[in-house]
């Protein structure tokens, strides 16, 4: 586990922000792909969905989630490989070199804030 992740995690101070991510990992699919639409997490936790977008913008800020790929209409999001993953340890490795090839944040897996 990504214990420097997780601190990060832990302050971020908006509720709203920490609502929707917790959201988003529990739709969290193979290579970590997110797809969800704003009005369907509004609607489930109870949002506005200006709310939920700001959360989203903000979470994207941070990198803890990118931008992924654009299926149909919708938009996708993939979870930041350094907070998590879900799919192969293979494949986790590839994303990890890929994310910091891409110049996305490194967290520091060691415990080093």
């Amino acid at each position: 586990m990504a214990q420097h992740a997780l601190e990060i995690l832990a302050n971020i101070k908006s509720l709203d922000d920490n609502r929707v991510i917790m959201y988003l990992m529990s739709k969290l699919d193979f290579e970590n792909l997110i797809q969800v639409q704003q009005t369907a997490i509004a609607e489930a936790l109870g949002m506005q969905k200006q709310n939920v977008n700001r959360s989203i913008k903000r979470l994207l800020a941070m990198e803890v989630i990118l931008e992924g790929p654009k299926i149909g209409r919708s938009r996708c999001y993939r979870l930041n490989p350094h907070f998590g993953w879900k799919g192969t340890a293979k494949n986790h490795t590839e994303a990890l070199r890929a994310s910091e090839r891409a110049g996305k944040k490194g967290i520091d897996t060691g415990g080093n804030p």
